[in-house]
């Protein structure tokens, strides 16, 4: 079970929301599991997940380089603010920056998964859900080239059941409901935790893309 790629999600992620912080090895370790899972998606979903991992790559190296300081999302916003870093652009943002982009990444994650755990049709295509989640989270942060892009990589996605067949993997179809229940759960609480963090700190009006 430890081998099935729902379990490492769900596992991950229960485990990355601690306390009202998020502890970034499990968060970190999530988004690997995840982005392994939705390269299997769609071509569309590839182009999410290319710009997922860079961002993930680089907090995953700031851990490495400062495990205590970058140890929960809290110590390091903390942190950045304290050596006013936590506004620092292109090409070395902050880890915050980056957590900021990778949450517009998770909003588009929840508000899909919603769409398709509530679709009863099996024949309907799930193209709409992920351009309405696309649109609302991750569209303002890309540039023309990049939405027209994706915008046609959308026409390739596949109908509900088979997207559901190529979610589940080798999972059994028990576990889809686990799945559905966890990631939308605990994402919510960290997108929480994280929009709580911008309000906190006053970053709410930098551009985390910039």
């Amino acid at each position: 079970m430890e081998n099935d790629i729902i379990y490492q999600i769900v596992d991950s992620i229960s485990k990355s929301v601690v306390s009202e912080d998020v502890e970034t090895s499990h968060y970190i370790q999530f988004w690997h599991h995840i982005c392994r899972m939705m390269t299997n998606w769609g071509v569309m979903f590839g182009f999410v997940v290319e710009d997922v991992m860079k961002k993930v790559e680089k907090l995953e190296e700031m851990r490495k380089n400062n495990e205590e300081t970058y140890r929960t999302l809290r110590n390091m916003v903390q942190f950045e603010e304290k050596t006013k870093i936590i506004r620092r652009p292109k090409p070395n943002r902050s880890g915050t920056s980056l957590v900021r982009v990778l949450n517009c990444a998770l909003k588009f994650l929840i508000t899909f998964l919603e769409q398709v755990r509530n679709e009863r049709n099996p024949e309907e295509y799930v193209g709409q859900f992920a351009k309405l989640a696309y649109n609302q989270h991750l569209a303002p942060l890309h540039s023309w080239a990049v939405r027209t892009v994706v915008s046609g990589a959308l026409f390739t996605l596949p109908k509900h059941q088979e997207f559901m067949r190529r979610l589940r993997g080798s999972s059994p179809v028990e576990n889809d409901e686990l799945f559905f229940e966890t990631v939308i759960g605990k994402g919510n609480d960290i997108v929480r935790i994280v929009c709580e963090l911008e309000t906190k700190h006053g970053i709410l009006e930098h551009n985390p893309s910039s």
